[in-house]
């Protein structure tokens, strides 16, 4: 019975002890986590980009490539503070990869970076901050891949 009861004395304290900490940890990130992320699906077909979203404010977003075309797309990004950011590697059909930037104002252009997919209409512009007019297709003839 001895050891019955300082089990409880000390196994309480010590479970009680347990939780508080780990709750302190858990409110801790919760604490450091505020900055929102933005999650914008872009479904990429055979040669077409469309955004989940028409229109975008500075701050972090999640841009999801989601192919939903026959072949591997891939995705690129710059503009205002991005030189060129892109997807290491392909995205496979029906597959979905994320890449992760930080937009501020201004215009950027998104495009798969597969050679030639750009070229034949794999490329958008979209517009942060004030003007945001959204995402726009623009089909190029020469200089894209």
């Amino acid at each position: 019975m001895k050891r019955s009861n300082r089990r409880v004395r000390f196994g309480v304290p010590a479970v009680a002890l347990a939780l508080a900490l780990v709750g302190a940890a858990t409110a801790g990130l919760v604490a450091h986590s505020t900055t929102a992320v933005t999650r914008v699906t872009v479904t990429e077909t055979e040669y077409h980009l469309t955004f989940s979203r028409k229109t975008f404010a500075p701050g972090a977003y999640i841009f999801i490539a989601l192919d939903k075309g026959k072949i591997a797309h891939s995705l690129a990004i710059s503009g205002p503070g991005i030189k060129e950011k892109q997807l290491s590697g392909n995205v496979n059909p029906g597959g979905a990869r994320p890449l992760t930037v930080t937009l501020r104002d201004g215009k950027y252009t998104v495009w798969c970076p597969v050679p030639g997919h750009a070229g034949r209409g794999m490329k958008a512009t979209i517009t942060v901050g004030k003007g945001g007019a959204g995402a726009t297709t623009t089909k190029q003839k020469s200089g894209w891949g």
